[in-house]
């Protein structure tokens, strides 16, 4: 159960790395986002690690490890990380750099790991 919920917490810290890219490649930092040469290839794995949270909580499922009725807590992810999605390719693409715009992706991403945890506790309870 905790795979999910690390790799959401994961890419928590990758769009925060995403956005900071030409600060931390200017500064000389040796985040992930720079290690993998560009904000782009960043926001490349963002993406498959959200896919790799919806596929290994679906394998949960499948497992039966979550009960049938877990698959709620999937709405989150994936609305949340669409937008986060969106906005980080926003950000890095067409230059849209500013705080508001930081803080809503950085929400949105916080808000799917949150909902999400709290939606699996909640669900492990009452099963």
């Amino acid at each position: 159960i905790s795979v999910p919920v690390s790799l959401l917490v994961l890419n928590l810290l990758l769009a925060h790395s995403i956005m900071d890219f030409e600060f931390d490649l200017k500064n000389y930092k040796k985040t992930l986002c720079i290690r993998l040469g560009s904000a782009e290839k960043g926001l490349n794995l963002f993406l498959l690690i959200g896919l790799l949270a919806i596929i290994s909580h679906l394998f949960l499922l499948a497992k039966s490890i979550l009960p049938l009725f877990s698959i709620i807590a999937l709405l989150p992810i994936i609305i949340y990380y669409t937008n986060a999605y969106l906005g980080l390719k926003n950000y890095i693409c067409k230059n849209e750099q500013n705080d508001d715009n930081f803080l809503q992706i950085f929400k949105a991403t916080r808000n799917a790991s949150f909902i999400y945890n709290v939606l699996i506790s909640a669900i492990l309870l009452l099963s």
